[in-house]
């Protein structure tokens, strides 16, 4: 290996360092969105299953002429409102990354499209550097991110399946195998075990695939 092309590779190495550490000590709030098609360039086969979901089409422009801008919200209902109206009312479940202190989304005026509808960064939160070993974006499989703007997660707290890992824990025959059925990371196939932080008895994630559409409500 050449000097230069050595002192190249330490100068990259140091870069990428330094640009994952500034991504996850930077506050979500601060972050900047970048949209669903740069989470795509790595994630591919999700963003792929992603923009066929209703999530994907959950908003987008109708036209724009003279008489304003007109936006349409559910892609199969197709209703049409005017930006006043969809500002008033549809912003908070048909838009990512709005700003409730600035009153708008990201690249509103300047590119209003590339945000609209429930895109990657609505449920992981803003674009930060990340990788298997540093996976700086939020995995969150409680309901709260769902509750935002689907009423069903209200009926799910008073069943039986969000308290599953609630029985499941006091139990002295309680074993890692236990959590296929009691807990959602479990169910939907990832390894734990009893001592994993964060655990989440079974929510919506469980049954739904916010990723797919080859079945009915997007059910797993």
């Amino acid at each position: 290996m050449t000097i230069r092309k050595h002192k190249l590779l330490v100068t990259t190495l140091i870069t990428v360092t330094l640009t994952l550490l500034l991504g996850a000590l930077t506050p979500a709030s601060a972050q900047t969105y970048s949209g669903a098609e740069t989470c795509g360039m790595c994630h591919p086969a999700e963003y792929e299953a992603w923009s066929e979901t209703p999530h994907a089409n959950a908003a987008g422009i109708e036209v724009i002429n003279e008489t304003g801008t007109y936006y349409y919200v559910a892609a199969n209902a197709h209703r049409i409102y005017t930006e006043e109206a969809f500002l008033a009312s549809c912003r908070n479940c048909h838009v990512t990354g709005w700003d409730e202190d600035t009153q708008s989304w990201p690249e509103q005026d300047t590119d209003p499209e590339k945000f609209l509808g429930i895109q990657c960064e609505y449920c992981h939160g803003p674009y930060q550097p990340h990788s298997a070993d540093n996976p700086a974006m939020t995995l969150d499989y409680s309901p709260d991110g769902c509750a935002d703007c689907h009423n069903q997660p209200a009926d799910l707290a008073l069943s039986r399946h969000s308290q599953t890992l609630e029985d499941l824990m006091p139990l002295p025959y309680a074993g890692d195998s236990c959590l296929s059925c009691m807990s959602t990371e479990g169910f939907i196939g990832k390894e734990v075990t009893l001592e994993t932080e964060g655990l989440e008895s079974i929510s919506c994630a469980a049954c739904h695939d916010p990723h797919s559409i080859e079945n009915h409500y997007q059910l797993r």
